[in-house]
């Protein structure tokens, strides 16, 4: 997203820019009617919004499988690959250098351990609010196995199951997973949510 074709209307996100932390941290006004941007949360106004990938429009423009075409409508020239895509997820964390004894206090004297889940931005109608796109995490990823390599397919942001020439077979299916701090806390009807973690 280059000056000339960024997906803001004033401010707009540079990431060849030469202070490329500076110009993450820096608030972009963000046109939502750029494809794909829509369902951007309201929330996000950096490239980069530390400890939450959600809020963060660089993440969203790699991670969310809505933005493949440009505004004329034309398909993307490229498009980032799963080791791009968790670079972008480890800045976004370590940027905001959380220390243990905040992470605990944050915790709110509820347990707190590292965990691994299966994790996948997911656009509004499949994150767990429904209301814009979300990093989902569970406790359980299904992988298959097949009698194909596995396909990552680069616009859905996703592998691809099948392969329409081999209608009889499958393909491997890779799930991701990372490891995080969580918190235990108690269920509450409404209260369940995707909150902001804390990345390895």
């Amino acid at each position: 997203m280059a000056k000339d074709d960024a997906c803001c209307d004033r401010g707009a996100l540079d990431i060849t820019a030469p202070d490329l932390a500076r110009e993450l941290a820096k608030p972009v006004a963000i046109d939502r009617t750029y494809p794909g941007f829509g369902d951007f949360a309201l929330a996000g106004n950096r490239g980069i919004e530390p400890g939450r990938p959600d809020e963060s429009l660089l993440y969203h423009a790699l991670a969310a499988p809505t933005v493949v075409l440009d505004p004329a409508g034309s398909l993307l020239g490229g498009f980032p690959t799963i080791e791009e895509i968790e670079t972008v997820e480890n800045y976004i964390y370590a940027t905001r250098a959380a220390t243990l004894c905040a992470l605990r206090a944050a915790a709110n004297g509820l347990p707190v351990a590292i965990a691994t889940f299966a994790l996948h931005y997911r656009n509004a109608p499949d994150s767990v609010s429904g209301k814009h796109a979300q990093l989902c995490f569970s406790r359980t990823g299904i992988a298959r196995l097949g009698d194909l390599e596995p396909l990552y397919d680069a616009p859905r942001r996703s592998f691809a199951g099948l392969d329409p020439s081999r209608p009889y077979s499958f393909r491997v299916l890779p799930t991701r997973f990372a490891p995080f701090l969580a918190v235990r806390m108690p269920g509450r009807v409404g209260g369940f949510r995707s909150a902001g973690s804390a990345r390895r």
